[in-house]
């Protein structure tokens, strides 16, 4: 992570040759919480190989939870001018779109994290225990719960949203180990 900075830069001034790798540094970068150089990076890139719209969409899609309002609307923005547009009134109509559903997501993010931090304990903020076991498949957990009562639950349903958390609390600096889940009722 700490090599991030200087790969953005050294990206940014070498675009055009470097331009095959473009996906592969936003992610790094929004993984990291650095959405400034992700926005760089992207608009550095434009000149040389246009975003193709698929590739917006994912982009927009790796954003994660905490992000600063501005640091959305100018990753947005940034994404919309990478990509080609048939005409300026389309580009702009995505921005319109695309920053009011991203912001959405954000703030509805947010006063999920916050119910969880605060111990939200009904409706769908339920603090519950889980028991993993080693999945099917590499790197799968199957998870069975037990309510907050003792009591084994129903198990979870695709509706679910899911936070992680440490036995022993939050992490080391406050973080609630929140990650992206899928939650699969039946065998895979």
């Amino acid at each position: 992570q700490g090599q991030l900075p200087a790969a953005a830069a050294l990206f940014s001034q070498h675009a055009e040759k470097l331009h095959a790798i473009r996906g592969e540094l936003v992610d790094k970068l929004l993984g990291a919480g650095k959405i400034g150089l992700a926005v760089q990076v992207v608009k550095a890139a434009k000149a040389f190989a246009p975003l193709p719209h698929r590739n917006v969409i994912q982009c927009l899609l790796a954003l994660p939870q905490d992000v600063k309002h501005a640091d959305a609307q100018s990753f947005v923005e940034a994404l919309a001018g990478a990509s080609l547009w048939p005409s300026p009134a389309h580009e702009n109509y995505f921005c319109h779109v695309a920053r009011a559903t991203v912001l959405e997501f954000l703030g509805e993010g947010a006063r999920i994290i916050e119910g969880l931090r605060s111990g939200g304990g009904s409706g769908p903020l339920k603090g519950i225990r889980v028991v993993p076991k080693k999945g099917l498949k590499m790197g799968e957990l199957d998870c069975g719960m037990v309510g907050s009562n003792g009591d084994e639950g129903s198990g979870f349903f695709p509706t679910d949203a899911v936070a992680l958390t440490p036995l022993d609390g939050a992490g080391a600096a406050g973080e609630m180990g929140i990650c992206e889940c899928t939650v699969n009722v039946g065998r895979p």
